[in-house]
């Protein structure tokens, strides 16, 4: 139901935006149609306290709903790329079917009878603080709750201008009862949606605990992982599918041939097509009825080149990874009258060139080209992208001139600096970038400089990956970057790398970490350094969110220890061509799972640790160790004690 809902509210504002720019022959229609959209959208309403719908006619009436919803969408859209469309044409005069359509609806929109409700099912895995629902828990919050509710508008209502709000942040001292009104409003709302968590976040959030605690009030069944610990990106990819088995109505999926069935009536908005021959595949989707499909993913290279896309006028993603597409006239042909994309994916497709009609997707959100390693540069109509947040290419792809107009960019990766040597001055107008990953080619101390100054004008900058290629490795150090920048403590991700340890781009941890309160969400740190010291341990041990490090230091000067305490939260630690590996003290490192490290005997004897004692039996998380060890001028007395101590 909340899908359906979701769908008729987009249409109807979409119905409404159109009546306020144009005056046109289907004024009269248009005006009718919206008001029966507003019916249908009332009556998605929850039934009222004590009451229950008979949820089979119910479902089956906002399914009707939600495809009547994507079609005025598709109508609309279709008036705003062809506004004078010939007589008889798909889209000619297309409200007048749909308002009869709507009426009917309307008028067959299930009852909901007097039934009581079912008992409440007691949730033995319900979180302890979570606030309870019931009216007598939580006292003279209601006028609090109903206002918060309202902010929200999930569902559009008609007495709500603007466009809708998903996210509400509540702020007050400590005390005051946020998190009470919170879970009034929850409690409130989750009758409405199919599945609903409750979930505590603070200031200093252990992620994989937060997405567990939601896994487990979305009811998602983990019998068959249990007592099997996750990392974050597990459970992240867990609960995307999850929610992706929520939405995918009216979806086909077309392997070795076979489609899943649907009725021949109804129309399809989702195809995925994968594993079948050319002949298979073609053959599947020509039974489809594909002329408003929305979305539309190829994972089958023989298919590819067979799609005709000027089927496809409403397509809003198309992806197409992995497709051998080297020989392929297709985007040429097809690419800029796809004008409704949002998301076009063409990683790894093989593609030289990207054609200039690519500026007419005035839409597009998200462009992947990554994995393209023959593309050598960008049309310059891509600057004419203003709706575009994501754009990831392969790091030898040059991007044109004039990057910089691309203010609503969020991701850039991963761009690079060789023969474009102004695009650090540019990355300063993207004010909006999350995601940074750049290619150094040779860089010079004004372009570092010019850089630096580029990235202080980031302020919701989560990741940094800063790649330097080129040179020898002695003149190409960041050092205005490790000096001279300080990050926004939304910053979650920083990685500073060159061709190996040798060049390091890094001469110690940057100057930033030593600060107080320095890099209070940083939960990543993958870099090179030309020396890792003790104090370089002491400082990183004191980060609050640090999950993985990754260091790669070209040489230690000294024997090195991580004190009890220290790296709350880790749970992962690679000292890749380090010659000596730390010691680790009682306590050290509580959640560390994955240890990785190099050990030179010669250098660990000369340190004083001829015992080669490491303390690893203080690591009680510990699931995976590979050690890496080097015998090189070491005596063989010493070599055996190492294999001895190690196994």
């Amino acid at each position: 139901m909340e899908t359906a809902t979701v769908a008729v509210g987009s249409a109807h504002r979409k119905l409404l935006a159109y009546l306020s720019n144009h005056d046109d022959g289907h004024r009269a229609d248009v005006e009718q149609l919206g008001q029966e959209l507003a019916s249908i959208h009332a009556a998605q309403a929850p039934p009222p306290p004590g009451q229950l719908r008979d949820e089979e006619p119910a479902g089956a009436w906002a399914g009707e709903a939600r495809e009547l919803a994507y079609d005025v969408e598709d109508a609309v859209d279709g008036l705003l790329v062809a506004p004078s469309p010939s007589p008889g044409s798909l889209l000619s005069h297309p409200f007048k079917e749909l308002l009869q359509r709507a009426a009917e609806l309307s008028r067959s929109r299930p009852l909901t009878p007097d039934v009581p409700t079912a008992p409440p099912v007691v949730d033995l895995h319900r979180e302890q603080q979570l606030p309870p629902d019931g009216e007598a828990a939580v006292v003279g919050v209601d006028d609090a709750r109903d206002r918060l509710i309202r902010r929200l508008r999930l569902r559009d209502d008609s007495d709500e201008a603007g466009d809708p709000v998903q996210v509400v942040s509540v702020v007050g001292s400590p005390g005051l009862g946020k998190t009470v009104l919170a879970g009034a409003a929850y409690g409130a709302l989750k009758s409405r949606f199919d599945s609903a968590a409750f979930v505590y976040v603070g200031l200093d959030p252990d992620v994989p605990d937060v997405l567990e605690s939601a896994l487990r009030q979305l009811g998602v069944d983990k019998e068959a992982d249990a007592g099997e610990p996750k990392d974050e990106e597990q459970l992240i990819g867990q609960l995307r599918g999850f929610l992706q088995n929520k939405s995918q109505e009216n979806f086909v999926a077309v392997l070795d041939g076979e489609q899943g069935a649907l009725p021949p009536d109804v129309p399809v908005r989702r195809v995925s097509v994968r594993g079948g021959s050319k002949a298979e595949d073609s053959a599947s989707l020509g039974t489809l009825s594909v002329h408003q499909l929305r979305s539309l993913s190829v994972f089958s290279p023989a298919t590819a080149e067979t799609i005709d896309l000027n089927r496809f006028g409403f397509l809003r993603v198309l992806d197409l990874e992995g497709c051998d597409l080297s020989e392929s006239h297709l985007l040429q042909k097809h690419l800029g009258s796809l004008i409704q994309l949002r998301y076009l994916g063409l990683r790894e497709t093989r593609i030289v060139s990207v054609p200039e009609e690519i500026g007419n997707l005035k839409f597009l959100q998200t462009l992947d080209l990554d994995e393209n390693l023959r593309m050598n540069d960008l049309p310059a109509s891509i600057t004419q992208l203003r709706e575009l947040m994501c754009l990831r290419v392969y790091w030898q792809t040059r991007l044109p001139s004039g990057i910089g107009k691309l203010t609503a960019l969020e991701e850039l990766s991963d761009a690079t600096t060789r023969d474009s040597p102004e695009l650090v001055k540019e990355l300063g107008g993207l004010t909006k970038l999350r995601t940074l990953r750049i290619t150094l080619w040779k860089p010079s101390r004004h372009e570092e400089e010019a850089l630096v100054q580029s990235l202080r004008g980031l302020r919701e900058l989560r990741t940094l990956d800063v790649y330097v290629a080129g040179g020898d490795g002695k003149e190409t150090k960041l050092d205005a970057v490790r000096e001279a920048w300080a990050p926004p403590p939304c910053l979650r991700e920083f990685r500073a790398r060159s061709m190996n340890t040798a060049w390091s781009p890094l001469r110690h941890l940057p100057s930033w970490l030593l600060a107080d309160a320095a890099a209070p969400r940083l939960a990543v740190l993958v870099v090179q350094v030309t020396e890792l010291r003790q104090r370089d341990v002491d400082t990183l041990g004191r980060l609050p969110a640090l999950r993985v490090l990754r260091l790669e230091p070209d040489a230690t000067a000294e024997s090195l220890h991580v004190a009890g305490g220290a790296f709350p939260r880790l749970t992962e630690l690679r000292l890749r061509d380090a010659d000596v590996a730390p010691v680790f003290r009682p306590g050290a490192m509580p959640r560390l799972r994955r240890l990785e490290v190099c050990i030179r005997v010669r250098r660990t004897v000369d340190l004083g640790n001829g015992g080669f004692e490491f303390g690893w039996e203080n690591l009680a998380c510990l699931e995976e160790a590979t050690v890496y060890v080097g015998c090189q001028e070491a005596w063989e007395t010493e070599t055996e004690a190492a294999e001895t101590a190690l196994q």
